[in-house]
């Protein structure tokens, strides 16, 4: 095997410096060595290059645009076995315009989405105000959270409903959440306060259990004080 000189630089101002060409059959077309050990190679399968060191190596599978991690000595797939960044060297930042799979490559193992930010919510009777009201969306789920107060409409006989969900609710699921309040009248006989989420909407309402154990709406009359406060945590599912 011929040597390249390492005091030889290849220059050019137009085209390939350098062309390497194995024949025949697959495998390695560059060893790269250290003190006469091999440390990694270059190689051909097929139509694709493969690079890396041992068992830990990248094939480029041109045809269908995919990055396969390989072995190093012959390109073969290397399944289960490849790590990207560990606890002391970290990648920053990955973007990808399509899924990430998880545990599986079927439609259920795919994470579509994921977003934080803010929701604005309003009341259907007179206004109220919304602090911390965040959000975290995770594929199919929705978190929200953050605390009403301050609602000026305390006498309408018209049930509580709060719109502004930062995402239509599923079509077909229905969701509860859990509040913590004061300042909220009730009859003696009624249990506990619980937001719901029904289909196909971006609002919700409050319902407790009333004494002939139906379920009964929380309304605007109930809020007790001018310092009626609810704090929220829903979560809920989109299509």
């Amino acid at each position: 095997m011929s040597e390249l000189r390492t005091d030889k630089i290849l220059n050019t101002a137009s085209g390939t410096s350098v062309k390497v060409d194995r024949t025949s059959s697959d495998g390695s077309v560059i060893d790269i060595q250290k003190d006469g050990t091999t440390v990694g190679s270059i190689g051909a399968k097929a139509d694709d290059m493969y690079l890396g060191t041992n068992t830990c190596g990248f094939r480029f599978l041109d045809a269908s645009n995919i990055v396969r991690p390989a072995t190093a000595s012959d390109g073969a797939a290397n399944d289960n076995a490849i790590s990207l960044g560990d606890a002391t060297s970290r990648f920053k930042d990955l973007t990808l315009s399509g899924n990430i799979y998880l545990g599986g490559t079927g439609s259920a193992n795919a994470l579509d989405d994921y977003e934080t930010g803010t929701w604005t919510p309003t009341v259907n009777e007179g206004t109220v105000s919304g602090t911390n009201t965040k959000y975290t969306k995770v594929g199919r789920k929705v978190f929200i959270q953050g605390y009403l107060d301050t609602f000026s409409d305390r006498t309408s006989a018209n049930a509580i409903v709060v719109s502004g969900l930062p995402f239509t609710s599923s079509s077909t699921q229905t969701s509860t959440g859990s509040i913590m309040y004061r300042y909220i009248d009730q009859p003696t006989s009624y249990y506990q306060i619980s937001p719901f989420v029904s289909t196909n909407v971006s609002s919700f309402v409050f319902y407790t259990m009333g004494d002939n154990q139906n379920w009964v709406q929380v309304s605007h009359d109930e809020l007790a004080s001018a310092n009626s406060r609810i704090y929220i945590s829903i979560t809920y599912t989109v299509d």
